[in-house]
């Protein structure tokens, strides 16, 4: 057993002291684990008050944290009876937070102990805010287990309740006001719900509930049987009788529900959830206390709703016997409607008791009653009202004999003469067999819906050529399969299967190949011939190269098929529409963009097409980065990140697929001219053109640009304007800003476009305001100015520094994140680093320490794990940042406490470096506790170290540091320092 300390009062004292904070009352009692601490507390009153719930004026609530009581939690395994006692005195619960730590301690005491606890957790409960449900499932578990059973009963008949609607008041006058039938139906539902989420509500139901159902099932299934008819009568207006829409949706989910069906997403969970375990404890009743049946029965016929009928109809069909018998006997004969479809379980409780009983279940003149009921209905004028008046004689004789059929069939095994006769020949001419499923209400699917080719590959694979185009063009009849509702049969299906039979049976024999080619503009659907590209295409991807001339050719006719087409559509305003779905076939975007990525495909390394095909390629990519795109010329953009936005279209993508061409091209020859990529975009670069260059295409051009620099470097030079056009600022940034994000900066593009980072520094100010312009661009400019500052490109400071003129024009949010990101570099750089370059970094961190910004210097921190920096270099500079941030009043408390990032760095190198890192380590907690950084987080696997090496050192100054540092941790509440063993 483990020995504990009794407390002096003296101790007691001091440490309540100290902890008068609300973040060092949670440090002190949640590390407090002496249980002879209980009285001394208590006698002080430290566990008479609890938190209560905060109103706020948002109608929200805040809900207090009460560290005293994590104590009791601690210590109420090693003293029950004293934290049983303190309990129980505690005043009516408010705060769920409280409840939720008296669960924890139920939880942990044994049954018998738990249980006297019964009177809080009860009153817990009964808090209407959700909390925590998910322990009550374990605590219920817990007295189950340890025959705690009365006492489980309680809290669950308080668990399982539903409560009313919020606003039901509200609804009951909004249905006063109406009087049409649908507009009360769906604006005055009341909606009852559980205290508890769904998924907790559940939890409690299946791990709590059901185990106490094996042992107690007859007074758990009360307990939901009233639950599940006060939640019904919740759903009711006053005044209204049993046919409410409330109650009459909950009748149609109730037979899905007791037949074990999964929930959908038009049914609540938690409702779902009560009728399973209702049903689950009625089925315990009768499995292992018979005795209790009777009772049970007499409790589900007192309850006038159809659910707990078709409960009963549930059982008596599982338990047959001559208990049940004169029930199911009276349900039988009592029931009206036999020229109408039964319910559900209704039939399922004839067909399993005419199957049991016999002759014995009903004589042969109450069958004969109810056979000719059957027999004889329904009337024509029913009939023709449900049907319409413009049904047939012989559409009223086939429904009739339909609905015979279902009526007769839960007596099959009673029929007798004529009836058994009529039932016969129902069968025998029935098309389909009936199943009970037949006899639901609403039926209800679960799965994935697939999709189905209206003919399968084979026979597709059959017909011939004309054939095979002429049933692509007419079939046209998407549908849901009838005896498969997750089936869909549709065009996209048969689109696939075409594909395939195009790729394995026509591409390999040049006679039907050659009908297709010179056929092609007679297919009338897009779909189809996007089939055809993606065939072409995989063909391609395997280095097939044998037809890939008739390919080529057969791309130019998508493509000049589009361009007389779909732009003359959408000029004249008519919308797109989706690809195969209509017989116009208006919409070409998916084979044009497959034959995008047949093109670039061409161009990749693994590929590499015959450079023979160059002419042909290059006319492809000059359609397709000039032919109208709806998107982009009538302005449809979707992304508000123009890279994004163009690589989702297709002639700004044909852009970034041009500059590939050229690199294709110049490795099949290292001299070769790319006078096609030239041609290409001074064509787009015209100003007069019909569709000049859009916004998603500027950013492709100035990602590109490196790349064109690099394939023509006298070219891009001279047309340096083109891709960044200055005086239209949009078109400038969008280009500009996209080099920038996609490149590491590189020298000889920066010498040529020093101008461009010239005019940048000049509109920063703007761009800084203008959200539009992608404020996270300005740090990714400040990152490369200070590359080249590192490269030597220009100075620190000075008329010829643009890193200078960047801190010029920013704010002190861009100085942080610059200091934060080159913070970052030196932490990941592997390896030494040349000691010119570790100089220009010390340069700009003096110049930076002496503009003294505490917001910019509080990132310094991330550099004490840079290794590439010496040691000796980082300590002194950690300390004179400290220092600087100790002279100055931090403005925002979080600047000081940055200060413990550095930890992790300190801690590395303690072992050589123990004197400075203690007395930077006591630096830091001097200027958390001035600066109030109190609930800063210390982590105390790098902090403890330090203490406990500062402590062993034999150095004074060092013992003394280490001293000072952990009275700061104390006093700012952080008692997991007192032990730096533990």
């Amino acid at each position: 057993m483990k020995y504990w300390k009794k407390p002096t009062n003296e101790i007691v004292e001091k440490a309540l002291l100290l902890v008068r904070k609300e973040t060092d009352r949670r440090f002190f009692f949640s590390r407090l684990k002496n249980p002879l601490w209980i009285q001394p507390l208590a006698e002080r009153d430290c566990f008479l008050s609890p938190p209560k719930a905060i109103h706020l004026p948002d109608n929200s609530f805040l809900f207090p944290f009460w560290p005293e009581f994590q104590y009791l939690k601690n210590v109420c395994v090693d003293a029950p009876e004293k934290v049983i006692e303190l309990v129980l005195k505690l005043p009516k619960m408010e705060n769920p937070t409280v409840c939720d730590d008296i669960l924890d301690i139920a939880l942990q005491l044994s049954g018998e102990q738990s249980a006297r606890l019964k009177s809080k957790i009860l009153e817990c409960a009964e808090v209407k805010i959700e909390f925590s449900g998910h322990k009550y499932s374990d605590l219920l578990i817990h007295w189950t287990a340890e025959n705690q059973i009365s006492t489980a009963l309680e809290l669950s008949k308080i668990l399982v309740r539903f409560k009313p609607y919020p606003q039901a008041e509200e609804k009951r006058e909004s249905r006063k006001k109406r009087v049409r039938n649908i507009e009360i139906s769906l604006s005055s539902l009341l909606t009852p719900s559980p205290q508890f989420d769904d998924w907790e509500y559940r939890e409690i139901m299946d791990k709590g509930v059901r185990p106490l159902a094996e042992k107690e099932p007859l007074q758990v299934a009360r307990i939901l049987i009233d639950a599940t008819a006060s939640m019904i009568r919740m759903t009711m207006h006053p005044g209204d009788m049993d046919e409410t829409e409330g109650a009459k949706r909950y009748e149609i989910f109730s037979d899905r529900a007791l037949d074990g069906a999964d929930y959908t997403y038009m049914d609540s969970d938690s409702k779902w959830c009560l009728v399973q375990a209702m049903k689950f404890s009625c089925e315990k009743v009768f499995e292992k206390s018979p005795e209790s049946i009777a009772l049970l029965n007499e409790s589900l016929c007192n309850q006038r709703w159809k659910v707990f009928r078709h409960l009963r109809e549930h059982l008596y069909t599982l338990y047959p016997n001559e208990q049940t018998k004169p029930w199911i006997r009276e349900l039988i004969l009592e029931h009206k409607n036999y020229n109408w479809n039964y319910s559900y379980h209704f039939q399922k409780m004839i067909r399993s008791a005419c199957e049991h009983f016999g002759a014995k279940l009903l004589s042969e003149k109450e069958l004969e009653r109810i056979f000719e009921t059957i027999c004889n209905g329904p009337s024509q004028e029913s009939s023709r009202k449900r049907m319409g008046e413009q049904c047939t004689e012989e559409e009223l004789k086939k429904d009739q004999r339909r609905l015979h059929r279902l009526l007769l069939r839960p007596f099959a095994s009673v029929l007798f003469g004529e009836y058994l006769s009529y039932f016969q020949e129902l069968e025998n001419k029935a098309e389909e067999e009936l199943s009970d499923e037949d006899y639901l209400r609403f039926r209800s699917y679960s799965g994935t819906v697939k999709q189905r080719s209206p003919k399968p590959q084979e026979e597709l694979a059959k017909m011939t050529d004309e054939e095979l185009l002429g049933y692509i063009n007419e079939w046209n009849d998407n549908h849901r399969d009838e005896k498969e509702p997750l089936v869909d049969i549709n065009i996209k299906a048969l689109a696939r299967e075409f594909g395939s039979v195009f790729k394995k049976f026509i591409m390999p024999n040049p006679e039907r190949l050659k009908f297709w080619m010179e056929n092609r503009e007679q297919i009338q659907r897009p779909i189809y011939v996007w089939n055809i590209v993606e065939a072409m295409h995989e063909q391609v991807k395997a280095k097939n190269f044998d037809n890939l001339d008739k390919w080529l050719s057969f791309c130019e006719w998508v493509l000049s098929y589009y361009d007389q087409s779909v732009e003359k559509v959408a000029k004249d305003g008519q919308k797109y529409k989706r690809s195969g779905e209509l017989e116009e076939g208006l919409d070409w975007t998916s084979p044009r963009w497959a034959v995008g990525d047949f093109v670039e495909t061409c161009f990749k390394k693994e590929v590499d097409a015959p450079i023979l095909h160059r002419k042909s390629l290059a006319r492809l990519l000059e359609m397709l980065c000039t032919q109208f795109d709806w998107r982009l010329d009538q302005g449809k953009l979707l992304r508000s990140n123009l890279m994004d936005e163009a690589i989702n279209n297709i002639r700004s993508r044909g852009l970034e697929t041009l500059v590939k061409f050229g690199f294709w091209v110049r490795r099949h020859d290292e001299k070769a001219k790319v006078s096609e990529v030239t041609s290409i975009l001074e064509r787009r670069f015209d100003l007069a053109m019909e569709r000049p260059l859009t916004l998603p295409e500027y950013a492709v051009l100035g990602a590109e640009y490196p790349g064109i620099y690099f394939l023509d470097q006298t070219w891009a030079e001279e047309h340096k304007l083109n891709f960044f056009p200055k005086d239209r600022r949009k078109e400038w940034l969008a280009a500009f800003g996209s080099f920038l994000r996609w490149h590491q900066p590189y020298l000889p593009v920066f010498k040529f476009l020093h101008g461009e980072f010239v005019f940048v520094l000049e509109n920063l100010k703007d761009m800084e305001k203008d959200n539009s312009a992608g404020q996270n661009l300005i740090d990714v400019i400040g990152q490369n100015l200070f590359t080249y500052y590192l490269w030597e490109v220009y100075p620190l400071s000075g008329e010829e520094s643009l890193i200078a003129r960047f801190y010029q024009e920013t704010t002190k949010k861009r100085w942080k994140s610059l200091f934060t990101w080159i913070g970052f570099v030196l932490q990941n750089h592997d390896g030494n680093m040349e000691e010119k370059l570790l100089d220009r970094f010390k340069e700009f961190f003096e110049r930076r320490l002496d503009a003294g910004e505490t917001v910019e210097l509080g990132e310094f921190f991330l550099w004490m794990e840079a290794e590439c920096l010496e040691a000796e270099w980082r300590l002194d500079a950690c300390y004179r940042v400290l220092d600087f941030i100790d002279s100055v009043e931090a403005k925002d408390s979080d600047d000081s406490g940055r200060v413990f990032k550095g930890l992790r760095g300190l801690r590395g190198m303690l072992e050589k470096h123990t004197a400075k890192v203690v007395e930077c380590f006591a630096k830091m907690t001097d200027i958390a506790i001035k600066n109030n950084s109190t609930y800063f987080y210390i982590p105390s696997d790098d902090a403890k170290p330090i203490l406990k090496a500062g402590f062993g050192s034999k150095d004074e100054i060092v013992r003394e540091n280490a001293k000072l540092a952990r009275e700061k941790l104390l006093q700012m509440g952080r008692f997991e320092f007192l032990n730096l063993d533990e």
